[in-house]
């Protein structure tokens, strides 16, 4: 008996993620992708981070980077862009119970 989720959403939205959960079968053994359900997205950082992120927002019609360092990210997303490819940026900060106390 196979697994068959149900999907909710549009037409285009419900065919991303058939469209990526059979992409991720294809790279989930590879530790710079990551999969939340959605989309394939890179994790970790490569030398051809930039090539890759295109390449998976071609192929899926979106995608996301994480982790990518906040120093170079302005560049990052300016690179993208002058692709002919939209960019967004969302930064997370993290930190353990030192960043909490100094956060206070």
């Amino acid at each position: 008996m196979s697994y068959q989720p149900e999907l909710f959403g549009s037409l285009e939205q419900v065919a991303l993620i058939n469209r990526d959960n059979q992409l991720w079968q294809l790279l989930h053994d590879d530790p710079r992708h990551s999969f939340y359900g959605r989309m394939v997205s890179l994790s970790e950082p490569d030398a051809r981070a930039l090539d890759r992120t295109i390449a998976l927002a071609k192929l899926q019609g979106a995608t996301s980077r994480q982790y990518y360092p906040a120093i170079d990210a302005d560049g990052f997303c300016k690179e993208i862009e002058q692709r002919g490819l939209r960019a967004s940026r969302y930064e997370q900060c993290r930190g353990e119970e030192a960043a909490f106390v100094a956060s206070k």
